[in-house]
């Protein structure tokens, strides 16, 4: 009795539409485009070096960006490894050639020196003389160190940093 009664009900319903079993490229599009800007904005490759509230960095044009490496300060009072006084600007500009020895000698017992390559970054302040930064980093090249970088701001293309 209901498989007779079925067949009429059957043939009043409408046929159904058949769905299409692809992908939904709308829903697609719409996650790629959030992804591209996502890595577009998140892409900016800046390096921060810790800051310094009593050090005024140069301005630079340069277009390579600093490694990490160990840090130097130069402030007017002293010359700073991680925070840590290693010696007096007045000591080093007073008698340049045992201060160098002093600066020579504290460095040359960092555990940085035993990878090949190794860096320092020296931070000095735009108003201190341009030969106490040189003795400092004459000082890091006796040590041992490879490659020593003097810190800078970075300029932007069309004029003074911000």
């Amino acid at each position: 009795m209901t498989t007779a009664n079925a067949g009429p009900l059957r043939r009043l319903r409408p046929p159904r539409a058949k769905r299409s079993q692809g992908l939904n490229l709308v829903a697609l599009m719409d996650i790629f485009t959030i992804l591209v800007f996502f890595l577009l904005v998140n892409s900016v490759d800046v390096q921060d070096i810790p800051a310094r509230n009593h050090v005024e960095l140069p301005e630079s044009a340069a277009e390579r960006t600093p490694r990490t490496s160990v840090t130097l300060t130069v402030t007017n009072e002293a010359v700073l490894l991680d925070e840590q006084p290693i010696i007096a600007v007045a000591d080093l500009l007073n008698d340049p050639d045992a201060g160098m020895r002093t600066l020579s000698q504290t460095l040359a017992g960092l555990d940085a020196l035993a990878e090949p390559g190794a860096e320092v970054t020296v931070l000095g302040d735009r108003g201190l003389p341009f030969r106490l930064l040189k003795q400092v980093m004459s000082a890091s090249t006796e040590a041992g160190f490879e490659r020593v970088s003097l810190a800078v701001i970075q300029k932007t293309q069309g004029g003074p940093a911000s």
